[in-house]
C-alpha cells in the first residue's frame, strides 16, 4: 500500500467483501464507487453480480484492466442523481496536506464551501456529494477515519447527515491493523438517505484488539 498526493490507502479485498456483503439491494441496482483505486470494491460487486456500477478514480496510474472506470475526479465529475448504492473508501487528506491543485479544486465546490472547513478531510467531500447522488432510501457504505464522528469542526457535516437521513449501522475498528502502514482509528459505516426521520437504534459493534483482521472477526462483528 503507498500513498501518493491523492490521499489513497488500498482496502484489502477481505474488507471490501465485508462491505458490499452490508449492501440490501439487488441485482438491477444503480451502484457507484467514487474513487475505485486498483478496483477492489469493483471486483467484490462483480462478483455477487451487480452490472450497472459506475466507478471515478482521478489517478489514471493505478486503474487497473480499465474495468470501465472513469479517468476524472468525483469531486468535480457532473454525475447523474439515483444511486441505490454509492461504497467504497475515499481518500483521506487534512486540508494542510493537500496538493494545491486539490484545494483549488474544493475551494470551487460548493458543497465544500457550503459544510466543509480547513480543518475538513478531504474524504469529508465524498461523503457529502454521494449523499446527494443518492436517491429516498439510497445507501452510503463507506470505510474512514473515525475522528469525524466525534469532532467539533466535522458537526456541520454530522448535522447535514442527519438532515438527509439516518446511519444504520457503525463497525468501529479503533486502530486494529486494517491498511499496511497506516495506524488510524477507522469505522466503517452504513448510512440511508431518507426524508423521513427515523427511531431505529443504531447498530454499532466495536472490536478494540490488536489483531489483524480475518473473515471470522467480521463475521462476529456484523452479527453481534
Amino acid at each position: 500500500m503507498n500513498k501518493n498526493k491523492y490521499g489513497q490507502y488500498m482496502t484489502p479485498k477481505i474488507i471490501a467483501d465485508f462491505m458490499v456483503s452490508l449492501a440490501n439491494i439487488n441485482l438491477e441496482s444503480r451502484i457507484l464507487e467514487p474513487s475505485s483505486g486498483e478496483g477492489v470494491f469493483l471486483n467484490a460487486l462483480k462478483k455477487q453480480g451487480y452490472k450497472q456500477i459506475t466507478a471515478y478514480e482521478i489517478d489514471k496510474s493505478i486503474i487497473k484492466n480499465n474495468n470501465n472506470v472513469i479517468n476524472e475526479s468525483f469531486i468535480s465529475a457532473k454525475i447523474a442523481k439515483g444511486f441505490d448504492l454509492i461504497i467504497g473508501n475515499p481518500p483521506y487528506i487534512r486540508w494542510k496536506n493537500l496538493e494545491q491543485e486539490l484545494k483549488d479544486e474544493l475551494l470551487n465546490n460548493v458543497l465544500w464551501g457550503k459544510y466543509c472547513n480547513s480543518l475538513c478531510d478531504y474524504s469529508s467531500i465524498f461523503i457529502i456529494k454521494a449523499i446527494e447522488l443518492l436517491r429516498e432510501n439510497g445507501q452510503l457504505i463507506f470505510i474512514t477515519p473515525e475522528y469525524w464522528i466525534n469532532t467539533t469542526h466535522s458537526a456541520i457535516l454530522r448535522n447535514y447527515m442527519l438532515d438527509y437521513g439516518c446511519f444504520e449501522e457503525i463497525y468501529h475498528f479503533n486502530e486494529t491493523p486494517i491498511f499496511a502502514k497506516a495506524t488510524v482509528s477507522t469505522i466503517i459505516f452504513k448510512f440511508i438517505k431518507s426524508s423521513k426521520k427515523s427511531n431505529k437504534k443504531i447498530k454499532i459493534a466495536k472490536f478494540f484488539k490488536n489483531k489483524k483482521i480475518n473473515e471470522d472477526i467480521l463475521k462476529t462483528q456484523k452479527s453481534s
